[in-house]
């Protein structure tokens, strides 16, 4: 019975995405615990919560993709998460009188 468990595909397919989720995980903290630790304003959290967001959306995408055989566009919903962080990315730009701050911040995040 075991076997059979292990042996099955949602098995695999669910190995697969949760090996994605936590290396999406170690990755994006990397970058945001780089950044906390220079004392910057985007962090660990906003980072993983980008990340993830990223990754599901696609995940979602590509796995109804593959039950519904391929009658969608896969790209649609990435699309729609690029332009909203491009927002997201945008608001953090500040601009003075004779400085813009916040440019390294939107990079990373988008």
């Amino acid at each position: 019975m075991i076997n059979n468990f292990f042996s099955n595909e949602t098995f695999r397919i669910s190995a697969v995405i949760m090996f994605k989720i936590v290396l999406c995980i170690i990755l994006t903290g990397a970058i945001g615990y780089n950044r906390e630790k220079k004392g910057m304003v985007v962090g660990i959290r906003t980072h993983v919560m980008v990340g993830l967001v990223g990754l599901l959306i696609q995940i979602t995408s590509l796995e109804y993709y593959r039950i519904n055989g391929g009658d969608n566009d896969v790209f649609r919903l990435a699309g729609q998460y690029i332009s909203g962080i491009g927002f997201l990315g945008a608001g953090t730009i500040l601009k003075d009188k004779r400085s813009v701050k916040g440019l390294t911040t939107a990079a990373s995040i988008s």
